[in-house]
């Protein structure tokens, strides 16, 4: 075999690793069936004099009697959140950074939990990190939005009074 031709198969097995790392998510199978219950809970701390920073920690409940693996939170389009504000406006994300992160799943025994640590209100989109910017003084409605490649579950609404 020659030298191109070596390149050649190497560049055709590796095309999918190299297509899913500059963007897509994977595709993965999620039951028919399956039941989740999503939490969220959130605190603020100020970040510098203007912005604060929210976390928390995101609680994944298998509701169901069979063991689940989704996604993690820290994939592609797999979490987003919708942030209001205190007129009810929808607060706009900021894109932060390109991203490029490992892909992982998560295994759920039957009616167990996962929880997931929030160090900032950060999702992934296809190649990009978005975050939002909290202002002192007002009052959001966060709901975290989990998309484990098959159908979307919702949070419930918390509110984060920022002082």
């Amino acid at each position: 075999m020659t030298i191109r031709n070596t390149s050649i198969l190497v560049s055709l097995l590796l095309f999918p690793s190299v297509i899913f790392g500059i963007g897509g998510s994977a595709e993965t199978s999620f039951p028919s069936d399956g039941k989740l219950g999503i939490e969220l809970i959130l605190k603020h701390t100020p970040s510098n004099k203007d912005n604060y920073n929210i976390s928390g920690v995101l609680i994944i409940h298998n509701l169901t009697d069979k063991v689940v693996s989704v996604q993690s939170p820290d994939n592609r389009q797999v979490i987003a959140f919708l942030v209001t504000d205190s007129l009810g406006n929808v607060v706009s994300p900021q894109g932060n950074a390109k991203v490029d992160p490992w892909f992982q799943m998560v295994t759920i025994k039957p009616r167990d939990s996962y929880s997931h640590k929030l160090n900032h209100l950060w999702f992934l989109t296809g190649s990009a990190r978005f975050g939002y910017e909290f202002k002192s003084g007002e009052t959001y409605r966060i709901v975290a939005v989990f998309r484990p490649k098959g159908p979307g579950f919702t949070s419930n609404e918390v509110v984060v009074k920022i002082l």
